[in-house]
């Protein structure tokens, strides 16, 4: 499995209190057929980040993961 981050970060200044800094980090399959989208937050300047929990479980139960998977296909 590889992995590649991209994190963009804004001044503390430049962003609302209300406005959550977020990043995506993804995980690619070897095989090249999905991949895993992380999804983080930190909801306050300073502090942890933690898992976005706002994608459906794939049950259709209550609550929220913090990634998605994007399945891909070869086009000829």
């Amino acid at each position: 499995m590889c992995s590649v981050q991209v994190a963009l970060a804004q001044k503390g200044d430049d962003l609302s209190e209300g406005s959550p800094r977020l990043y995506n980090l993804l995980e690619i399959d070897r095989e090249f057929q999905s991949i895993r989208v992380h999804t983080r937050q930190q909801p306050k300047p300073n502090g942890t980040w933690k898992g976005w929990n706002e994608w459906p479980m794939p049950d259709g139960s209550e609550g929220g993961l913090p990634y998605f998977d994007v399945e891909l296909s070869r086009s000829v």
